[in-house]
């Protein structure tokens, strides 16, 4: 069963066994499906509590990043709420950094369902964007670098292979299309993904979105502290941009 196993030493040599600092039944128990193996393990202090996350898999595979909110003593760790960090296998081995001010955030391997990459791509396999973070009610939100821009998108404009934008509201559908048409549907509290692996996301109260897309790969931050979301897109070097 998914579980972390805790070590100390004096000089990085010689090591001694402190116990486990958790598993899937400590305090408020891993919710369904359980793992069988907890991965990339990472402990950060945030906002004044204490945040676990850990890369879950189960029989099946990867079943994505996890989260704890909890209490720790410095030798056991005690989740009391639990959510889920990514919204698919998609992401997968998240890693904790620290700025050069001190502030935590996460980047992620962003791995293919499957093995399969959308149409057009070359490749497989890639980093998130670097990304801070924050405890909103308990959740996780994650917030883009202050010095990436998000402009808001217009109605009908023209797309490259890498660009930013800003879309404010609660319905609305975003749409590009070209030699490969992808598309992102909101309805109070629900993304609806169609590309080469359509999905359904719930995000929450968000009203604020901002979507980052490089290539074939889109990731899109909000305002309602719901984790990571990241989808691979197929790849459209120069399209148009639909939003209504």
């Amino acid at each position: 069963k998914g579980a972390i196993v805790e070590y100390e030493s004096a000089d990085l040599v010689n090591w001694k066994l402190v116990g486990q600092l958790a598993n899937i039944e400590t305090g408020l128990p891993e919710p369904s499906p359980q793992s069988t193996v907890w991965e990339c393990p990472q402990l950060v202090e945030l906002d004044g509590h204490w945040i676990l996350l850990v890369s879950a898999m189960d029989a099946t595979g990867h079943i994505g990043v996890r989260y704890a909110v909890g209490n720790y003593d410095g030798k056991k760790f005690e989740p009391t709420y639990w959510g889920d960090f990514s919204n698919s296998g998609e992401i997968y081995a998240t890693s904790l950094f620290y700025d050069r001010d001190g502030k935590p955030g996460l980047i992620s391997w962003l791995k293919e369902i499957n093995d399969t990459p959308p149409a057009g791509s070359s490749w497989t396999g890639a980093q998130s964007v670097p990304a801070h973070i924050s405890l909103v009610n308990h959740r996780l939100r994650v917030t883009p670098l202050e010095s990436m821009s998000f402009p808001d998108l217009s109605d009908h404009q023209s797309v490259t292979s890498t660009w930013t934008g800003r879309v404010v509201g609660d319905t609305w559908n975003l749409e590009v299309e070209g030699s490969n048409t992808w598309k992102i549907s909101c309805e109070y509290g629900l993304l609806t993904v169609t590309s080469h692996n359509p999905k359904i996301i719930h995000v929450g109260a968000s009203k604020d979105f901002r979507i980052l897309v490089d290539t074939d790969i889109c990731e899109i931050y909000t305002d309602a502290g719901e984790g990571a979301i990241t989808f691979r897109c197929p790849v459209n070097q120069n399209a148009e941009l639909k939003l209504s």
